[in-house]
């Protein structure tokens, strides 16, 4: 079946349980987020493709997948909760944004299908039902996208960088798995207030077209203030009145923004 089909019936399923929770259930109880990530994961690239109809260098039939696996997720709390603790769910959103892509020997992925996954990492870890142990499992995803996605030497698109910034934010709003925010405090408010000087320097239209970015890191930034006078452990088993101990030497460490 060529990959065009393929993937407008990946796009028609999409269609039909976005927002529908009886075509969403029965999608559930047909296990379709294993079936769905075997879809993905059976699409790599392959460099005997390259420049055929199977060549999946563009990402189209995997980022319909994430796309399907979004619509049939979203505003469902069972099959939030089920894609969430799906190790191969997980991995496929974490293949989508390139955190695996040196050890699939990959070209990084298609900017569609980072901005579909991103989209789908935020709402599964800012839903309603998210909890603690939810923000937990996707750490990986949340660091690898606060070390690849803000910083504009890393990824020159804005509408990126923007979605990563209010992930991170929006992470802190809640309060809850704060920590994976928390711990990378350092590094992201040197680029922050690197980056708010530089758009602060634009002029004109460059200054307009950045001011969604500057509105991300200013949010940001504030919510990074408020956390150091509050208690990061408030969504954990520990002492209210205990601040959170960050000499800890099994912390990740990230560099953000070179050196």
């Amino acid at each position: 079946v060529p990959r065009t089909i393929r993937s407008e019936c990946l796009g028609v399923l999409a269609t039909l349980c976005q927002n529908n929770p009886p075509v969403q259930q029965a999608l559930v109880e047909m296990g379709h987020i294993r079936a769905l990530s075997n879809i993905y994961f059976g699409e790599y690239p392959k460099e005997d493709d390259a420049g055929g109809d199977a060549d999946e260098s563009d990402g189209m039939v995997r980022t319909r997948v994430i796309q399907a696996l979004s619509c049939s997720v979203r505003g469902h709390a069972a099959a939030e909760e089920l894609l969430s603790n799906d190790d191969d769910g997980r991995r496929s959103i974490e293949s989508g944004l390139g955190m695996h892509t040196d050890a699939e020997t990959l070209p990084k992925p298609p900017l569609k299908l980072r901005k579909r996954c991103m989209f789908l990492l935020r709402a599964l870890v800012t839903s309603d039902t998210a909890t603690e142990e939810r923000v937990e499992l996707f750490a990986p995803s949340i660091r690898y996208a606060a070390a690849a996605f803000l910083d504009i030497a890393l990824e020159p698109d804005a509408e990126l960088r923007e979605m990563s910034l209010e992930l991170l934010a929006e992470v802190l709003r809640r309060k809850k798995g704060v920590n994976v925010v928390v711990d990378l405090k350092g590094p992201l408010g040197v680029l922050g207030v690197q980056r708010v000087l530089a758009i602060k320097a634009l002029e004109g239209e460059e200054r307009e077209y950045a001011s969604v970015e500057l509105e991300g890191w200013e949010g940001l930034l504030v919510e990074l203030a408020k956390i150091r006078v509050t208690d990061t452990n408030k969504d954990s088993s520990a002492e209210p009145q205990n601040p959170p101990d960050s000499s800890s030497s099994d912390k990740p460490m990230l560099l953000l923004g070179g050196p």
